[in-house]
């Protein structure tokens, strides 16, 4: 059997619920209490063999590493589809692209009132129901938030740009108050941005692996507009200043994750605070991968017509 391409499988990963709570749960353990609340917890683009509980030699990630540590990580889980929108709907539909009809690459996807979603179970169950996504194609346009009582939708809020780590956790927080005050269980989730293209995180998070011994240089051609496919897309390209080296992108890549990595640290903190981190299932994964150069695809997901 062929591997499957990084862009295409699924990112990740992890269970857990913060303090005694969750490995006991995930693994059906009769001694281990049943979690009030789910903290949902998921980033585009996110790579599992790029996070150090996967074995990466980087020092991207150790608030996610410690997270797994505590709980259960799953080892093989892939996405039905590449690409945000769709991925999302079968992950909480779990249904497939063939049977949901979410199928567009980018842009007017439509979730279908069909498909019971996983906030629509949970709300008949007694549970208040939040998010908060930083990206319109999560929110009202495409008809995802089903089963919601609150959504906020972060772009909205401010200059209609996607929001990065630093904003949606502070709006996380937020919610989290709100929830953690009231006597209903609760389902929050919150969607990350980071460590979407173009990958810039501030400096000082990318440049301890410039360099480093996994830094090996290595110039491809550009392509015209986004094309990944041999080369890097002049859009991208263009945006920091031509650079051809398939290594100082996978940098930055990694720098983005490592700061996204500092924030989920902030969340988690504010979830001890709370007083309910004792019982709350917190669950981390991802909608797809990326492609960082494997099969000549550089820089993008998904490999479709």
């Amino acid at each position: 059997m062929q591997p499957r391409p990084a862009s295409a499988a699924s990112a990740l990963l992890c269970a857990a619920a913060v303090l005694s709570l969750c490995a006991g749960v995930v693994a059906c353990q009769p001694t281990a209490p049943v979690p009030r609340n789910v903290l949902l917890i998921t980033v585009v683009t996110l790579r599992a063999d790029h996070l150090g509980t996967y074995g990466y030699a980087r020092d991207t990630s150790p608030v996610v590493d410690e997270l797994a540590r505590r709980g259960v990580v799953f080892e093989n889980a892939w996405v039905q589809w590449p690409k945000t929108v769709p991925s999302m709907a079968s992950m909480f539909s779990a249904t497939y692209p063939q049977e949901n009809g979410v199928v567009v690459v980018t842009g007017g996807n439509w979730v279908p009132d069909r498909l019971v979603m996983l906030p629509e179970v949970l709300r008949e169950r007694g549970f208040r129901t939040a998010a908060v996504v930083p990206n319109a194609g999560l929110g009202q346009e495409s008809n995802f938030p089903q089963g919601f009582e609150s959504l906020r939708e972060l772009w909205m809020e401010h200059d209609g740009a996607p929001r990065p780590a630093p904003l949606v956790t502070d709006a996380v927080l937020e919610e989290l108050e709100r929830l953690a005050a009231q006597p209903d269980r609760f389902f929050l989730w919150v969607h990350y941005i980071d460590p979407h293209d173009p990958y810039s995180p501030p400096a000082e998070y990318a440049e301890p692996f410039l360099g480093d011994e996994l830094y090996r240089s290595r110039s491809v051609p550009f392509n015209a507009g986004d094309n990944p496919h041999g080369g890097i897309g002049e859009n991208l390209a263009r945006q920091h200043g031509d650079r051809d080296d398939v290594a100082w992108y996978v940098a930055q890549y990694d720098g983005e994750i490592r700061y996204l990595d500092e924030h989920l640290g902030r969340l988690l903190e504010g979830l001890e605070r709370s007083g309910v981190a004792g019982e709350t299932l917190v669950a981390l994964t991802a909608d797809h991968g990326e492609g960082l150069g494997e099969r000549d695809y550089y820089f993008h997901h998904g490999h479709l017509p």
